[in-house]
């Protein structure tokens, strides 16, 4: 339940996820990865990294846009407070999801 509120004062927080236009979006492409999504958002200030990887079985290595990042939601917690910060890459457990906003 925690998990969703914290989802849901994201959304409430982050006009990104409320009100971004398709032209703000920016899909990666996983050619080897048919159960792996990501796309970019940028709108205003702000850029966020929305990363799901729906495979059961595998997990996978996500290269992430320059610069430094924090994590925002990841497959146990989700909110407004960062939970750690990264650069380059991210690894993609099976069947969860990551929401990374730029610093």
């Amino acid at each position: 339940l925690d998990y969703y509120r914290g989802l849901i004062t994201l959304r409430k927080n982050f006009e990104a996820f409320r009100r971004a236009e398709y032209e703000e979006l920016n899909f990666f492409n996983y050619k080897d990865k048919p159960f792996a999504l990501g796309y970019l958002v940028k709108q205003k200030d702000e850029e966020f990294v929305v990363l799901f990887n729906a495979d059961p079985k595998s997990s996978f290595e996500a290269d992430l846009p320059k610069g430094e990042w924090t994590v925002l939601a990841d497959e146990h917690h989700a909110g407004i407070k960062p939970i750690k910060t990264v650069h380059h890459k991210v690894v993609m457990h099976s069947s969860t999801g990551m929401i990374l906003k730029k610093k």
